[in-house]
């Protein structure tokens, strides 16, 4: 009864909580002495955001926590099952995973970072390997990486026999396949030049798409489908890619923006942080109504088909998460994240890969 009356009223309770922490944090900030808030504190500021961007790092590390608790409490009763992933359409709290996981790796991943000066990069572009076959290797290592836990994780749930919703992604596919997938479909086009990789691009890449399962019978095929052959027993996997790989390279982009306004006046970064703020809640605003008319003109979301709809609304979220964490950085004047959240931040994968061994034992 006490897991379902907090999961009745976790957004009343989240409210208060953060309201609370920042009044705290502003009431602390009010009285502490004018010299040190105003230069040393601001100062102090500068420096480190000149290294890292905190509010990322808390925005990453969040999605991956709450990503960890909901794989590990769905499978307890106390979890209430609203909250567990749809079947074919609408939104829950677990249906968010997949694609915030999408967006917090595309935001920080390399092409978002080259944004940055080449005086703030920890290796210059004369570092970079030039031989064909160190190109090859740098290409193929991460997405060789996952293959491999791709592979064992398909290997140790048909081992044990351990229970899988077959239209999550197919019965041959998981996660891992969608991570590197995504990844080889977009270096590929990177290979094309910037603008193949553009996020006008990656809009008409999901609108194609959502053409293809409105009009020509590609969500009928998803959902209803036989599965007598290797691509229909893994459809909803392989077809998702478009929708994830477009997910992808407008979070990229997302992560351009950030890193490239937050290095336009190095001496100025505090106020960069106020501007950022605004423009991650307007944009954010207008992503939300987006989704609105989407839902409404278009397609309900679905996960499973990773649509239109879903796509915005996974947008929608992580710009809100984001505008909310650097306010609070921005109100608050944080120094700097957690220990444990930049631990995490830097060992997603190693952390995701610990949590899904664990669900299956």
């Amino acid at each position: 009864m006490i897991g379902f009356s907090y999961a009745e009223y976790a957004v009343p309770l989240l409210a208060v909580v953060y309201s609370l922490a920042t009044m705290f944090s502003a009431l602390s900030r009010f009285h502490a002495k004018e010299f040190i808030r105003k230069h040393c504190r601001k100062e102090k500021m500068n420096q480190l955001l000149e290294k890292e961007l905190p509010f990322l790092t808390n925005f990453r590390a969040q999605i991956m926590v709450s990503t960890c608790f909901a794989i590990l409490a769905v499978d307890f009763t106390v979890f209430p099952r609203r909250f567990a992933k749809t079947e074919n359409y609408g939104f829950s709290v677990m249906d968010i995973g997949v694609g915030a996981f999408i967006v917090s790796s595309a935001i920080v991943s390399a092409p978002a970072r080259l944004a940055r000066p080449k005086g703030n990069t920890k290796r210059s572009h004369a570092e970079y390997p030039h031989s064909f076959v160190k190109k090859c290797y740098t290409f193929l290592r991460p997405i060789a990486l996952v293959l491999v836990f791709g592979v064992a994780r398909f290997l140790t749930v048909k081992g044990v026999n351990y229970q899988e919703h077959v239209t999550e992604y197919g019965v041959h596919w998981n996660f891992y396949f969608t991570l590197a997938g995504v990844y080889l479909v977009y270096s590929f086009l990177r290979v094309f030049g910037k603008w193949v990789s553009s996020p006008v691009v990656a809009i008409l890449i999901a609108f194609v798409y959502q053409v293809y399962l409105s009009h020509y019978g590609g969500e009928e095929y998803i959902l209803d489908a036989p599965r007598d052959n290797l691509m229909s027993q893994n459809r909803e996997g392989i077809f998702s890619l478009a929708g994830y790989t477009s997910l992808y390279m407008l979070s990229v982009y997302a992560g351009q923006c950030i890193f490239g306004y937050m290095d336009s006046n190095v001496s100025k970064l505090h106020r960069n942080m106020r501007w950022l703020t605004i423009a991650l809640f307007v944009i954010g605003g207008l992503v939300w109504v987006s989704t609105f008319l989407s839902v409404r003109l278009v397609a309900r979301p679905s996960r499973r088909m990773l649509n239109l709809s879903y796509l915005l609304w996974v947008m929608a979220e992580s710009l809100t998460l984001l505008a909310l964490y650097s306010g609070i950085q921005t109100v608050c004047m944080l120094p700097r994240a957690p220990l444990l959240f930049q631990g995490i931040n830097h060992n997603q994968l190693f952390v995701f890969i610990a949590v899904s061994c664990l669900f299956v034992v």
